[in-house]
């Protein structure tokens, strides 16, 4: 069963995006073709008609509709001129279903979320603290309202609810997902069944009825939402404040460090975030920075080019860091032709020469017209001296000039609405940003071999290393291992990790990874005499007792001692207690036979 999503849809995404295919239908169907071992044309990308009933073999095929939806936007993204990175906010306003048959006789109780860039942003129940009724009359169509200003990639879920009310479990019911990106200037994206996930596999219609759909009310009116509206008018006041600069692919479009404290709005093209750092140093996804780069001709003798985590496109603001608080932002390149309008801070010891000098070396103006005539500063702020500035009415243009946050070319009258679409900005980064952390955290995961083998034999190694430092039969195995809290014979108190082997207990002191310490107490299995309750009360505790040193020659055991286990849960104490009191019966069983050796000698016997 495995390997057929989200693999179907990276291999199909790469066969697209290299050229080997040309559309998406032909990717996903070699991918198809190559996945499955009986291949059936007959069906092509359909895998669905292997059940309980039919012996027919399904083809092994990418089913999930967004996972689909997903590698045909990959196809637009190529053949339409569509900025992938480009932000694209839309109001979703609400969706709606049909009532059938089916939950005419029985509706659904529901409640519904909606994520937007993996990041949960509505949940009905939180705001109505009810279910909803997904029944009534058959015909009718229901509004759920959602109201909500969303971009990027946007998950609709909608849950299942036992019983009427809003403490009842619920269960995922059917979900989609797509980007607002695909659908500019839509107002409504329908969705048949068969492209809703979970509900495409019904199709006995045994859930609800053949003819279901579902229908997404988007808007992007400035009067529907203030979000849009606020961000239009931030949009609006860069470009009539900044300048219009042009970038050709691979240049510099905001250079590393706090110096230059320019904020660009990007009007088309796309940039990546890059930074440089020393050769030995290790790339996110696993792989170092000197091998990466060691097939180029043009990597420089102590830091090397290493690209950053994030991609930014159309509508996106860039250099926030060094405009708003003068600290380092990072270096951005264009991946091809960027424009982008550039605005700086307002001072007024600076020229318009010094914002030509601060910009990156080679780009140029693309109109004439944009000269230094028209780059106009914003009006000095008022005099302060002896009075308060917070206490008469030009209270708010007062605190802007006392906070630096003047801005050349913008009024102060504008700078709450510019500052307002700053922050839904910076709000929309955040969001896109964390979930990318994520996705290379993900990534890291996956890619870097030596955390899959960490995270797989770290027992094995540990076994390895208890052998080689002790120098134990090479089949000695690992029982049980876990950390808890010794009280040592003479009163220390001490964490430590127990190992417990076929016939040797090793109580570790340097518990951290798959290496024991050479200074851990080795017990073997003879030494072991007893195990019981701890400390009065105390149900996490287990007091083994370890036998001493043997005189040779003679059948006396001394310094007897005792050590207090306690752990962190009385489960595992337990656990512990069983297998610790087996491990003690059989020493016990194995001093008796080592008592009865010299008499069992041929000599001794006749």
């Amino acid at each position: 069963k495995g390997g057929k999503g989200r693999t179907g849809v990276m291999t199909a995404a790469i066969m697209l995006w290299s050229g080997h295919r040309k559309t998406a239908l032909d990717a996903l169907e070699l991918f198809t073709f190559r996945r499955t071992t009986n291949y059936n044309y007959a069906l092509g990308l359909d895998g669905t008609y292997n059940n309980f009933i039919s012996k027919e073999p399904c083809n092994q095929t990418v089913e999930g509709p967004s996972q689909i939806r997903y590698v045909h936007y990959l196809e637009a993204v190529l053949y339409s001129n569509i900025d992938p990175f480009e932000v694209s906010r839309v109001l979703f306003k609400e969706f709606e279903v049909p009532v059938g048959i089916k939950r005419q006789k029985k509706p659904w109780y529901i409640s519904y979320t909606v994520r937007c860039c993996r990041a949960l942003q509505f949940d009905s129940l939180t705001l109505y603290q009810d279910v909803h009724v997904f029944g009534g009359v058959a015909g009718e169509v229901l509004h759920f309202p959602v109201d909500l200003v969303v971009w990027g990639d946007v998950r609709l879920e909608i849950f299942r609810h036992k019983k009427k009310s809003a403490k009842a479990p619920r269960v995922l019911l059917f979900f989609t997902v797509f980007n607002t990106t695909m659908y500019k200037g839509k107002s409504e994206i329908p969705f048949e069944k068969l492209w809703i996930d979970k509900l495409h596999k019904d199709r006995t219609n045994k859930t609800i009825e053949e003819d279901f759909y579902m229908t997404i009310k988007l808007s992007e009116n400035v009067e529907d939402s203030e979000w849009i509206m606020v961000e239009k008018r931030f949009e609006e006041l860069v470009k009539s404040a900044g300048t219009k600069r042009t970038f050709a692919k691979g240049e510099v479009v905001l250079r590393e460090g706090p110096v230059h404290r320019h904020l660009m709005l990007i009007e088309s093209g796309d940039v990546e975030a890059m930074h440089y750092g020393p050769k030995d140093a290790v790339h996110p996804l696993g792989r170092s920075i000197a091998e990466a780069c060691a097939a180029s001709d043009d990597v420089r003798h102590i830091f090397c080019r290493t690209p950053g985590v994030e991609m930014r496109g159309a509508r996106c603001v860039i250099g926030v860091s060094a405009f708003l608080t003068a600290t380092s932002s990072l270096q951005y390149v264009a991946k091809n032709t960027v424009t982008a309008w550039v605005l700086e801070k307002y001072s007024e010891r600076r020229d318009r020469r010094g914002l030509d000098n601060d910009l990156a070396e080679g780009s140029h103006r693309t109109s004439s017209t944009e000269t230094a005539e028209n780059f106009q500063f914003a009006p000095a702020s008022p005099s302060l001296t002896g009075s308060n500035p917070f206490s008469d009415a030009q209270d708010h243009r007062d605190r802007l000039a006392i906070d630096g946050l003047q801005i050349s070319g913008i009024a102060l009258d504008d700078l709450l609405d510019f500052y307002r679409g700053l922050t839904i900005k910076m709000g929309t980064h955040m969001s896109r940003l964390s979930s990318e952390a994520l996705r290379v955290g993900q990534l890291k995961a996956l890619n870097d071999s030596e955390t899959i083998l960490l995270d797989q034999d770290a027992e094995e190694r540990l076994r390895l290393d208890c052998i080689a430092q002790f120098k134990l039969p090479l089949q000695e195995k690992i029982v049980k291992q876990s950390k808890c809290w010794t009280t040592m014979p003479d009163g220390k108190v001490t964490r430590v990790r127990v190992v417990i082997m076929v016939n040797f207990v090793i109580l570790d002191e340097a518990f951290f990874g798959p290496v024991v310490s050479p200074y851990s107490k080795v017990l073997p299995l003879r030494t072991l005499q007893s195990v019981g309750p701890g400390l009065e009360d105390d149900e996490t505790t287990v007091a083994l007792t370890v036998l001493g040193q043997r005189v040779h020659g003679l059948d006396i055991d001394t310094n007897v001692v005792v050590y207090q286990l306690t752990f962190t849960q009385t489960k595992k104490c337990c656990s512990f207690y069983h297998i610790l009191s087996r491990m003690c019966k059989l020493a016990d069983e194995t001093r008796t036979m080592e008592r009865q050796k010299p008499f069992d000698t041929p000599l001794m016997t006749s």
